[in-house]
């Protein structure tokens, strides 16, 4: 329309007067020639100095290493911390270089000013750090947080810290933040759960259910090794045996097993609970649904 072409020329004539005036004011001469030199003198000065400064950090061998990252460091430490920055910011829970508290108890600043508001936190970042951090870290984080809960005791022994980090590098996928493993602890430490949900309780009562579950029972006991791999043998040779889809194999065994239906991998589960108190709680449970 006219009125769109008047703005635009208003804008374009407003932006050559700029230009005019600035190519107009008498310290303009002195100010590109001051640029010009600036420009010529430092690039080449800088780029010179650079090369002859990395052939020599390059011919000291024995520092070699070490110099090259103290020159290289101011370069990466902007990022590191701009990084470190936003993930505080948009952290669910938590900030991804605090300590246990921060981890734990500390939302992002987003999700803070989106809670104001009543909008739930969202996880931006996905928690990768804690996806990616070392199982017995998370552990020791989330130990304070099962003993208040009552899982486990301080004085807890090597041994069942060991079962505990495997279990933490089972689940830890499913982690947002420390904390949340006492709300996956009961897989691995209720060993009387109830089937009571509707929905559990139909798949069980599947035709295929009583045999899946005997030959699962009888190869489990039978088996030499009980591990990731031969668990999840064991589930394929069910599937074979009894020609019936794996979700007819793996659903019903995680609820007799866990009392879930969603979780973690089972065949990681099975061998960190252990032969004995997986076939006890595969009996408690079926005999209850009797």
């Amino acid at each position: 329309s006219k009125s769109i072409v008047k703005i635009f020329v208003s804008v374009l004539n407003l932006g050559i007067k700029n230009f005019e005036k600035v190519i107009k004011y008498r310290g303009f001469i002195d100010c590109l020639k001051n640029t010009m030199l600036l420009t010529v003198l430092t690039v080449p000065l800088s780029t010179i100095l650079a090369l002859v400064i990395a052939v020599c950090l390059n011919a000291i061998k024995p520092l070699q290493r070490f110099l090259q990252t103290i020159f290289f460091l101011p370069y990466v430490t902007n990022s590191i911390a701009i990084g470190m920055v936003f993930a505080a910011m948009f952290n669910m829970v938590g900030t991804a270089f605090g300590g246990q508290n921060e981890l734990i108890q500390s939302a992002g600043i987003i999700n803070n000013i989106l809670g104001v508001f009543g909008v739930e936190p969202i996880n931006w970042i996905n928690a990768q750090y804690m996806k990616n951090a070392d199982p017995a870290m998370v552990c020791d984080l989330a130990i304070p947080h099962l003993v208040e809960a009552g899982y486990i005791t301080e004085d807890i022994s090597a041994e069942e810290k060991a079962k505990l980090v495997e279990f933490t590098a089972a689940v830890q996928d499913h982690l947002s933040y420390a904390a949340q493993l006492t709300e996956l602890a009961d897989l691995y430490f209720n060993d009387e759960f109830d089937v009571t949900d509707e929905e559990m309780k139909e798949i069980l009562a599947d035709e295929t259910v009583p045999a899946v579950t005997a030959l699962f029972a009888q190869k489990l006991t039978e088996a030499e090794v009980v591990d990731f791999a031969a668990v999840k043998a064991i589930f394929k040779a069910i599937g074979k045996e009894l020609k019936v889809g794996g979700k007819k194999v793996f659903m019903p065994l995680r609820i007799v097993t866990t009392g879930q239906m969603h979780g973690p991998d089972l065949a990681k589960m099975i061998p960190i609970i252990g032969r004995d108190r997986i076939l006890a709680r595969m009996a408690r449970t079926l005999d209850a649904l009797k």
